[in-house]
């Protein structure tokens, strides 16, 4: 369904909820795509922050997790953990 909605409005809680989703079925790299795509429209998304920060920790990827910083660009930039 979120996959649908987002065809019709890129809208930040649509790919948080879909990446909670992803989370549910283990794809943890799917999860942070759509959070990093929620937090690109959205950087303060606390859900999207948190669910992408939980993806990071089950990738063994704890520094990030855990200290990981968000680069605001421009719209349009990839954005990318520090």
């Amino acid at each position: 369904m979120y996959t649908l909605a987002l065809k019709y409005k890129a809208d930040p809680i649509f790919f948080s909820n879909r990446a909670a989703c992803y989370a549910n079925l283990g794809f943890n790299d799917r999860v942070i795509e759509d959070c990093n795509e929620a937090l690109r429209l959205d950087p303060v998304y606390v859900k999207a922050l948190n669910r992408r920060a939980h993806a990071l920790e089950k990738k063994g990827d704890l520094e990030n997790s855990l200290y990981g910083k968000w680069r605001p660009g421009r719209k349009g930039e990839s954005h990318q953990i520090d």
